[in-house]
């Protein structure tokens, strides 16, 4: 347990990155509507752009770090999947899965076609459902529940 000035108690969350790839559009937009930042402007990404989400697996608060990579940068993924544990391919319907092994390698993939905000609850319970099966909770995990 870490302590901080104040003599109060320190947790650390439990942390995933999480990668958001593709050439198509529809990657901001979601991001958008799960941190809560519902502007109808979205401007186009340049390089790569970081969101600190936080999302309730189990009832226990998850904090996901979003790297958003620009749908013109497909060689730019790669160097920043490290520390990733899971990418999120926004294509079109038709594009084939196989080109985007050489933006996220050896990553777990979880596509996402066509997008439009209908998908947004499929995506997060897709999300949800990885983060649970794919994350160690300690006991202490209890203390950061989600209160109702």
């Amino acid at each position: 347990m870490d302590i901080n000035r104040n003599n109060e108690n320190v947790y650390q969350l439990p942390e995933i990155k999480v990668m958001v790839v593709g050439p198509s559009s529809g990657k901001t937009s979601w991001i958008n509507n799960m941190s809560g930042n519902e502007s109808n402007f979205t401007p186009v990404t340049l390089g790569a752009e970081v969101t600190p989400i936080e999302i309730y697996v189990r009832g226990k608060k998850v904090r996901l770090h979003i790297w958003e990579v620009g749908s013109q940068y497909s060689g730019l993924g790669k160097d920043y999947c490290i520390g990733a544990r899971l990418a999120i391919v926004f294509k079109k319907t038709g594009e084939n899965h196989e080109i985007f092994e050489n933006w996220v390698t050896n990553l777990p993939k979880m596509y996402v076609e066509n997008y439009d905000a209908s998908q947004n609850e499929n995506i997060k319970t897709q999300l949800n459902e990885f983060v649970e099966t794919n994350t160690t909770f300690s006991n202490r995990d209890d203390e950061h529940k989600e209160h109702n």
